[in-house]
Order: structure tokens, then sequence, then C-alpha cells
């Protein structure tokens, strides 16, 4: 795996990391993570017409790829 300089000197910085390590970081990134898993699952559930709740419990990383999968097959 290659490391650019500038990514490790972004995490050196003793901002960075306090800001990383701290509370708001988590739930501004659990938000995040949560309305895309939200919003993925509201397209599967127009799309396939399937119950709620199928893919709640997904990896919402996994969600993102799938969902960017689909819409690069519909573009073509």
């Amino acid at each position: 795996m290659v490391v650019s300089i500038e990514r490790v000197d972004f995490l050196r910085d003793r901002k960075t990391r306090r800001w990383l390590n701290s509370n708001v970081y988590k739930v501004y990134l659990f938000r995040l993570l949560f309305e895309r898993e939200k919003e993925t699952r509201d397209l599967w559930l127009k799309e396939e017409h399937l119950g709620p709740g199928v893919f709640a419990s997904l990896n919402p990383f996994l969600l993102a790829q799938k969902l960017n999968r689909d819409q690069a097959d519909h573009l073509q």
C-alpha cells in the first residue's frame, strides 16, 4: 500500500488527531453512514418492491458499492 507524504503529514497533525478522536467526528461519521444506508434502502425498496428492513443490517459501505454498481449498469 502506498501512502503519500501529504496523507502522513495530515495524520500526524495534532489538531487532526484530536478531531478524529472527538465525539463530534464520531457522530458526524455515524450520521453520514446512516443517511447513506437509508437512501440506498429506500431506493431499493422502490425499485425492487422488497419488504422493509431487508437491507437494514448490511454494512453501509457495501450498500453504497452496490448502489454505485447499479447506477453504472443503468447508465450503460
